[in-house]
């Protein structure tokens, strides 16, 4: 089976890491008093995905035998524009652009 991961995020995200998502690469700009790029006009829409849904995602189809052969996209189900997401990482951090 094939498990399509969306943008995922979550507790313990290493923030020095910088292939990890865009959220954790907004947030660590941010900390860092940075300012974020977005790229276009910030109306991109993208799904993000909780980490623990993803592990979740992966014990249920590990689970099923229904599963075998078939493809899923796992994802939160609600489009987000990269511009709310930057908007909202630095409401929460109270720093960055």
């Amino acid at each position: 089976m094939i498990l399509r991961i969306t943008n995922p995020y979550g507790f313990e995200y290493q923030p020095l890491q910088f292939t990890h998502g865009i959220v954790n690469h907004f947030f660590r700009k941010a900390l860092r008093g940075e300012p974020l790029a977005v790229f276009g006009d910030g109306h991109q829409i993208r799904d993000y995905v909780y980490i623990q849904d993803v592990i979740q995602a992966f014990l249920l189809a590990g689970q099923s035998q229904e599963a075998v052969g078939q493809v899923f996209n796992v994802g939160g189900g609600e489009g987000v524009s990269l511009g709310r997401v930057a908007e909202t990482v630095v409401q929460l951090v109270g720093n960055g652009s």
